[in-house]
């Protein structure tokens, strides 16, 4: 039960270096047609997932005219 133990600490190690680390930081996102704040949930080349007060939104960065930190 001891080396199980020791295992699973070795083991849970990695899975915390693997982990990106969370953004807390706030943004304001002005698009073409509205304008969001909340923080970034995912990002990659085309679209950009911001976790505001409700549901994330789901933002083309092509629609994207400004963003700033709050």
């Amino acid at each position: 039960m001891l080396l199980l133990k020791l295992f699973n600490t070795v083991i849970g190690r990695e899975k915390l270096k693997s982990l990106p680390l969370e953004d807390s930081t706030l943004y304001k996102v002005v698009t073409q047609t509205d304008t969001y704040c909340g923080r970034i949930n995912y990002q990659d080349d085309v679209i950009m997932w911001l976790k505001t007060g409700g549901k994330p939104v789901k933002i083309l960065k092509a629609n994207i005219v400004r963003v700033s930190i709050i």
